[in-house]
């Protein structure tokens, strides 16, 4: 199924495709579903020139954040979409953009360049 909407991705020129929940165990992203190849997923984008994206619950991300990052990185994922903080104030988000910007360089994007200093 994963396969048909790179391909569709990749004919609408549309640069990403984003694997919702079920690639993994929720709350273990080691424990991958044995239905869904999510790393053979992410090969079949990149030679289709789409990038995948993986959803993933932010309390499972911030309990061993390198080693699930790593792994997603290695596995050649663009990116991860994190869900379910449980909260909605400025200080969890601020502090996860500052994370990724410490671990990975991320550059944030804003109409005032000091917002990210």
């Amino acid at each position: 199924m994963y396969k048909y909407y790179i391909d569709f991705a990749s004919e609408n020129k549309i640069p990403y495709l984003l694997v919702d929940a079920g690639w993994s165990n929720v709350f273990n992203h080691a424990d991958l579903n044995k239905n869904i190849d999510i790393k053979e997923v992410i090969r079949y984008g990149k030679e289709k020139q789409v990038g995948v994206w993986l959803w993933t619950v932010a309390a499972t991300l911030f309990q061993h954040p390198h080693c699930y990052l790593d792994s997603i990185s290695k596995w050649g994922a663009v990116g991860v979409k994190i869900d379910f903080f449980d909260r909605d104030d400025a200080q969890i988000i601020l502090q996860s953009l500052h994370r990724a910007r410490e671990r990975d360089g991320l550059r944030l994007r804003s109409a005032d360049p000091t917002v990210w200093k």
